[in-house]
């Protein structure tokens, strides 16, 4: 329905509240004003608590108005998979329109994905290991539906119990997986990133990651750095004044090549941040980065960690 269509439909005493609640709000009158075309005529209204079935949207509506007296349209009533519920309340005089959940229905997507969690924080180590790269290709750019189960990840809280997870007494493989679920979530999104740096002792807990006694998830945190850094302006002066960060990463930087490149490329996007460059300069990040200037060779790898260091 447009403006227009809601000018024809209503009467001329409540036209200018209700047009400035449509500019503002269009989306839910819009999905409420369509019921009629898209479910059919029959619908449950509550008017006032008593419940009463209704052919017209906007008779009803404005029942309501005339009345004095709230509205709400049962979704269930007209859509048993409808995830929400519009409600018409009166605020100051006017009509606004909100949308909150519905308490009786949950998206399936979500109940999988608080099942796999539950699995994740499971005492079954192998369990936990599946339910990790079960999640982490929930979230991974080649998933079609990526930015969905981000934001319910995000929504269930889960960010907390995932840097809990990254400790070294959490078993290797698990806390490998958890690691790239960190990394993937602050890939290309500062939302997420924002979320991740919120938590008490992020840095500190890189820096425990970039010790030998991390073993694979030395690199791992690596990437986590990198992502955050090149992505929330926050990251760098947060990452950077923690010496562990730095003496972490510039100890990888003299392994092998795999390790040099991800070091370095970390220690690039913390760069990039003003704030934090006069942080970096320490004899151990420069000397890193003058061994990566000697690289020898020509593959893609060797040029880009050159390039990097530059």
């Amino acid at each position: 329905f447009t403006r227009r269509q809601l000018q024809q439909n209503m009467s001329s005493n409540n036209r200018k509240n209700l047009l400035s609640c449509f500019d503002l709000m269009s989306s839910p009158w819009k999905r409420l004003l369509s019921y009629k075309k898209i479910f059919g005529r029959n619908r449950s209204l509550t008017i006032n608590g008593e419940n009463t079935v209704v052919g017209d949207p906007i008779a009803a509506l404005q029942q309501s108005l005339d009345t004095g007296s709230a509205a709400a349209v049962d979704d269930d009533a007209v859509n048993t998979t409808a995830d929400s519920t519009l409600h018409l309340a009166e605020a100051h005089g006017s009509c606004l329109w909100f949308s909150t959940p519905n308490k009786n229905h949950k998206d399936p997507a979500r109940l999988e994905l608080e099942s796999t969690i539950n699995q994740l924080v499971g005492r079954d180590v192998q369990e936990a290991a599946f339910a990790a790269v079960r999640l982490f290709e929930k979230i991974h750019a080649a998933n079609p539906r990526h930015p969905q189960n981000k934001i319910l990840l995000l929504e269930s809280g889960a960010v907390p119990m995932l840097l809990n997870l990254t400790k070294l007494s959490t078993p290797d493989r698990v806390r490998h997986h958890v690691c790239c679920i960190i990394s993937e979530l602050a890939f290309q999104d500062p939302i997420s990133c924002k979320i991740i740096l919120a938590q008490p002792g992020l840095a500190e807990r890189m820096g425990e990651l970039l010790q030998p006694l991390a073993g694979r998830t030395q690199e791992d945190a690596a990437r986590i750095i990198n992502n955050l850094a090149a992505f929330s302006n926050q990251a760098a002066p947060l990452l950077a004044r923690c010496s562990a960060v730095l003496d972490g990463l510039a100890g990888m930087a003299t392994r092998d090549l795999d390790a040099q490149h991800i070091a370095v490329g970390a220690i690039n996007s913390l760069s990039r941040c003003e704030n934090a460059r006069s942080l970096l300069s320490t004899r151990a990040i420069f000397e890193a980065l003058a061994a990566a200037l000697d690289i020898a060779g020509e593959d893609d790898r060797q040029a880009a960690t050159r390039a990097s260091a530059a």
